[in-house]
């Protein structure tokens, strides 16, 4: 051999069995490694959150927010709408006589339509019937009761029963009384 003593080989596991019977390891030699599972840290109290959780919440507040925006404009158009007839004396209750600057009169429901013009539906207008003895001199009692209401529907051309009139055309309009003829008259009509 090379000229070196003899040695046994060592066995690898070293440990020392003593007269008990118990085994421990020798304290000079290295101790076996054990292999350890990943230490994880404990989480605190809501301190960190994972970005999923963050973008999940972000989206929540959004969809909140965006439903109390659509709730709060609701609101606000239902009490502008709301305002907007008080505003302009309209009483939707009863009909309106609305008169034009061409000298046209239209009787019916009046209601905004928009800034510039306003509806009207169920709407009538009134036309003297011609009669055979004209005097220069007609009385006032005589000459309305030669007035018939019409309905616009009855038209030749057939139109609906709505209409849109520009605002600058409109010189005034009146809420009619429940007993006035012009209402009585649409009523009558109305239930035929």
């Amino acid at each position: 051999m090379n000229g070196e003593p003899y040695r046994a080989p060592q066995p690898t596991d070293r440990r020392v069995i003593n007269r008990s019977g118990q085994s421990y390891q020798r304290p000079d030699e290295p101790q076996p490694v054990k292999e350890e599972a990943p230490k994880t840290t404990p989480r605190s109290s809501g301190s960190h959150h994972s970005p999923e959780k963050k973008s999940k919440k972000g989206a929540l507040w959004t969809i909140i927010a965006l439903v109390v925006l659509l709730a709060l404009g609701a609101l606000g158009w239902f009490i502008w709408s709301s305002s907007k007839s008080a505003t302009t004396g309209i009483d939707s209750s009863k009909y309106q006589a609305v008169f034009l600057s061409n000298g046209q009169i239209y009787f019916g429901k009046l209601t905004p339509f928009n800034d510039e013009s306003f509806k009207i539906s169920t709407v009538y207008y009134p036309q003297a019937q011609a009669s055979d003895e004209e005097t220069e001199e007609t009385d006032v009692t005589s000459a309305q009761s030669n007035i018939q209401l019409f309905r616009i529907t009855d038209g030749v051309h057939g139109p609906e029963d709505t209409m849109i009139i520009m605002k600058s055309q409109v010189l005034y309009y009146e809420n009619l009384q429940e007993n006035s003829k012009v209402t009585q008259l649409i009523e009558q009509n109305n239930q035929q």
